[in-house]
Order: C-alpha cells, then sequence, then structure tokens
C-alpha cells in the first residue's frame, strides 16, 4: 500500500510539471512527463487518472498539430472513462465529463482543419452526454457553440431551437 501512494505522489508530480511545460508551449516535454505518469496510473490501475492522461496527452498533440496522433489519445481516454465506470449501474458525473471532453477534444481537431461536419458530429455526442447532467457553464458554452457550428451548416431551425435550450 505504501508502494502505490509512493508511485501515484510522483506521478502527481510529473503531470504537474507537464502541465507547467505546456502552459510555456513545451508541448513535447510535456508529453514525456505525460508519458511516465501515465505508465505508473496503468500499473496502479488508476483508471480515472489513466483517462485524464490520455486527454491531455491528446491536447498537447493537437498544439502540435499532430492531429492524428491526437485523435488516437483522444479516442483512447473516450475508451478508459467509458471501461473504468463500466461496471456502474448508470454513468456517473466523472464518467459523462471525462468522455465529453474527449468528444470535445476531437471536435476542436476538425474545427482546426475546418471540417465543419465531423466537428458537429462530435460536438453534438458531447453535448448529449452533458444533458445527462445538471446544466452548468461548461455545458451551456459547449450548447452556444454547437448551434452557432448548426447555423453555419444552414440548420437554421436546429440552431434556433439549440440557443433557445442554452
Amino acid at each position: 500500500p505504501n508502494d502505490l501512494l509512493v508511485q501515484e505522489s510522483i506521478s502527481e508530480r510529473y503531470v504537474r510539471r507537464g502541465y507547467a511545460l505546456a502552459g510555456q508551449r513545451d508541448f513535447e516535454g510535456a508529453i514525456e512527463l505525460y508519458q511516465l505518469a501515465l505508465e505508473i496510473y496503468q500499473q496502479t490501475g488508476n483508471l480515472y487518472e489513466e483517462g485524464y492522461l490520455h486527454y491531455w496527452t491528446g491536447t498537447a498533440l493537437k498544439e502540435l498539430t499532430q492531429y492524428e496522433a491526437a485523435i488516437n489519445a483522444f479516442e483512447q481516454s473516450f475508451a478508459v472513462f467509458d471501461t473504468a465506470f463500466s461496471s456502474e449501474p448508470s454513468p456517473s458525473e466523472r464518467e459523462i465529463y471525462g468522455k465529453s471532453l474527449a468528444l470535445i477534444g476531437i471536435a476542436d481537431i476538425y474545427y482546426d482543419q475546418g471540417d465543419k461536419l465531423n466537428e458537429l458530429l462530435y460536438e453534438e455526442q458531447a453535448i448529449n452526454l452533458l444533458r445527462e447532467l445538471p446544466p452548468s457553464d461548461f455545458f451551456l458554452i459547449h450548447l452556444s457553440s454547437f448551434a452557432q457550428l448548426l447555423g453555419q451548416l444552414g440548420r437554421s431551425e436546429e440552431s434556433i431551437s439549440t440557443y433557445q435550450e442554452a
């Protein structure tokens, strides 16, 4: 048990240092630290932290415009969150939030690439997940951007009704 605490403490330090490097736009350095922490969390079975590390790795890869690798990391994040909470009778807030972040990460990549249809597909999946939770600023921000995207794609009625929901 003590060894587990020591390992998780080390991985937390890697994650914090990775966040700092990402903040300084050293995304390669951040990814290296996220991967070190990820190895520890995989060994300790901490799926929740593992899911977030895949997400943060995807975010850093996106900043490096390594889109295919970033999408893969976001998909891994989604899968880990799906697995981590699969034994629960209904989705938890942590599962829904984690999975929606992964989907929004993929939607952001399609936004960067100007692929509005795929952006819409992933943003809509995230919105549908977030609808299962009490309304939050996070949800309302993404609902508004989803409504704007619908409007840009000429889906005016859906856009208006989505804005009204927000």
